[in-house]
């Protein structure tokens, strides 16, 4: 999903939200690449991945964009735009180092029975 967010990473300006995207995406990626689990659900706690110089500055990044209408554009600081387009980059040379592990299908049968 990251990649679809190139382009626009490359733009002059760039929509607040839709950069958010890739972030977002890229984390989570870099998430699963790196600790093998399934994701956090809040955006924050997929900053524990980030070194504290560029987490300062995606949390303004995130405090700026709630006083921001949807359609928000902006020109970014160019080391925020180049770590995500790194993060993606980096996540497309190591996605082929995932194991490709199947579910235990009888485990979540015997889950839902427990749970009815």
């Amino acid at each position: 999903m990251s990649k679809n967010y190139i382009e626009e990473l490359n733009a002059e300006e760039i929509n607040l939200k839709r950069f958010f995207y890739a972030l977002r995406t890229s984390l989570c990626a870099n998430w699963i690449l790196n600790k093998q689990t399934v994701p956090p659900v809040y955006f924050n706690d997929l900053l524990e991945l980030i070194d504290g110089n560029m987490a300062c500055k995606i949390e303004a990044l995130i405090k700026l964009k709630k006083t921001k209408s949807e359609g928000y554009k902006q020109k970014l600081a160019i080391d925020l735009v180049d770590f995500v387009k790194g993060l993606i980059g980096s996540n497309e040379l190591l996605k082929d180092s995932l194991s490709n592990r199947r579910p235990n299908v009888e485990a979540f049968n015997q889950l839902f029975l427990n749970v009815l």
